[in-house]
């Protein structure tokens, strides 16, 4: 009985000092790091649908790097911000709804869709009024419960063909 409760002690302080449990700060509640990391992105993401910057950046490490920036997307969390801030101009109603959510390590891979409606203009191409859905990918690495990089895509050849940006491909015969 007493080697079995040292066996078990010893397991749970590996895993303690691997960092395979974290204490989530939100809650209180005991949960693994993957678990933890993929709640911080599903809470940054509704951040983001907020429009709710202060919070959204408290998810995002001082030296956050944007593997994929966006036109003229600066560096760090203002980077982001801004960026979203004029996205948002163009597409008030702007969603990133995630369809799923895997977390392996210290990355956690996003799919989501991505709706909006073009109220303003965007990249030159003025409000058509018309709405658009596409899918969204993001790879995100965290440490200590904040984004450090990230690398995202976007479908944006068919979002600018649904807003009529662009004229779709040729019907095949």
């Amino acid at each position: 009985m007493r080697k079995s409760a040292f066996v078990i002690v010893t397991v749970l302080a590996l895993c303690l000092a691997q960092g395979l449990f974290a204490q989530d700060k939100m809650g209180g509640k005991k949960m693994s790091v993957q678990e933890s990391n993929k709640k911080h992105t599903r809470e940054a993401f509704d951040a983001l649908n907020a429009s709710d910057w202060s919070k959204f950046c408290t998810f995002v490490a001082d030296n956050f790097a944007e593997h994929n920036p966006g036109p003229g997307e600066g560096p760090g969390c203002k980077g982001v911000t801004d960026f979203f801030t004029g996205f948002k101009k163009a597409f008030p109603d702007l969603k990133m709804t995630i369809q799923d959510i895997v977390a392996s390590g210290d990355e956690v891979w996003v799919r989501s869709i991505v709706t909006g409606t073009q109220k303003g203009d965007f990249m030159g191409i003025p409000a058509s009024g018309k709405s658009f859905k596409i899918d969204g990918y993001d790879v995100i690495k965290i440490k200590n419960g904040k984004a450090t990089d990230h690398w995202g895509v976007l479908d944006m050849a068919s979002m600018m063909q649904q807003i009529g940006g662009v004229p779709p491909p040729p019907k095949g015969k």
